[in-house]
């Protein structure tokens, strides 16, 4: 690299989970404001299926979570008492925010829970499979390390 030329390479530690709204996916936030301001600090996406069962061993909770389908039937599955153990286990993590798939509609309870805790929930009408897709391209387009040059440019032989 010569005198005339300065590169820098920085990479995003962290995102607002406001930036998701500008991703090529329709999201509607449920919570309005709450939780938009909360940090993105990994890419990587998960599904809270475990979670939900009991299981948090293994719970990737600084990542977005992804609710589906299967996480909606088996959560309409429990009786009430159940679905709020469930709910407040999710809940009782720091995740960044949860979004769910294929225009599941969330009940009260788990509108409220969110916003207590000041998580954003935010609802697309994709499926699941398209919305992991979409969404995994964005976080990693977010997340990759960036180039910048300046320099002076250099006439050669009348060419630059």
């Amino acid at each position: 690299m010569s005198w005339w030329q300065t590169l820098q390479v920085f990479a995003r530690e962290h995102i607002p989970v406001r930036t998701l709204l500008q991703a090529p996916l329709p999201l509607q936030p449920l919570t309005g404001e709450t939780g938009l301001d909360r940090s993105i600090t990994d890419k990587g996406l998960h599904r809270p299926q475990l979670v939900l069962t009991g299981s948090t061993d293994f719970f990737s909770h600084d990542r977005v979570q992804i609710l589906g389908n299967t996480e909606f039937y088996y959560l309409r599955s429990l009786a009430p008492p159940e679905r709020q153990q469930a709910l407040y286990r999710l809940f009782s993590f720091p995740i960044p925010c949860i979004v769910l798939t294929t225009g599941n509609e969330p009940d009260s309870d788990f509108l409220h829970r969110a916003c207590d805790c000041g998580v954003a929930v935010l609802s697309t009408p994709y499926d699941t499979t398209k919305t992991i897709a979409i969404l995994s391209e964005f976080l990693d387009d977010q997340f990759a390390p960036q180039v910048v040059v300046h320099g002076t440019f250099v006439d050669v032989y009348g060419i630059g």
